[in-house]
């Protein structure tokens, strides 16, 4: 018995996930290359997005808004607007994990999407829509942060420790993916219907 158990090749122990979406197997189609973009346009919903922290790093301070509820509910937007917050404060942590989020799945888009063999008027207006979202999602870092890692694709494990860029560079590279979107991206009036208020 010890004997079958020795024979056995490493490739029948390893088994591929079944009936689920990995690295190896998505950006294969054409509906892969949309679901990727529909998932950055999701994450603009994000808890950690357009929730309660953006409110408290934007409308809060600025006096437009106020926290509401009872004092002791969300105590990091009363530091907010008391503008008492230090760098534990949950608003500006999570709006870094989450703006980060919404560029890595650009990232993994733009990176990936050329690479599928599909409509090339599709594939482009893809690509712009995902450079345009990092770009929003840089422009947002910047102004609440100054100079921030610029990553404009997937990192490998060793690159994880990123130094921020000097804040003209970010710039550069919101202008440039704008500029990149500009070029490929249709008017809003050629956008049937499903697609109304896409990039």
């Amino acid at each position: 018995m010890l004997g079958s158990l020795l024979a056995c090749k490493q490739e029948f122990l390893e088994k591929k996930p079944l009936g689920q979406l990995t690295s190896d197997n998505f950006f294969q189609t054409e509906q892969h290359a949309i679901w990727a973009t529909n998932a950055v346009y999701a994450h603009l919903r994000a808890w950690q997005v357009h929730v309660f922290s953006y409110i408290g790093m934007t409308d809060i301070p600025s006096d437009d808004a106020d926290k509401g509820s009872t004092p002791n509910d969300a105590n990091f937007l009363n530091e907010m607007d008391n503008f008492t917050y230090d760098a534990g404060n949950l608003a500006p942590l999570t709006q870094w994990q989450g703006f980060y989020q919404g560029i890595y799945r650009a990232n993994l888009a733009i990176d990936h999407i050329p690479q599928i063999e599909m409509d090339e008027q599709l594939k482009a207006r893809l690509i712009g829509e995902n450079k345009f979202l990092r770009a929003y999602f840089y422009f947002c870092l910047v102004r609440w942060f100054g100079d921030v890692p610029l990553i404009i694709h997937p990192l490998q494990p060793d690159e994880y420790k990123q130094a921020r860029t000097p804040l003209a560079e970010v710039y550069a590279q919101i202008e440039q993916d704008l500029l990149d979107a500009i070029a490929v991206l249709p008017k809003k009036s050629a956008y049937p219907p499903a697609d109304l208020g896409r990039a």
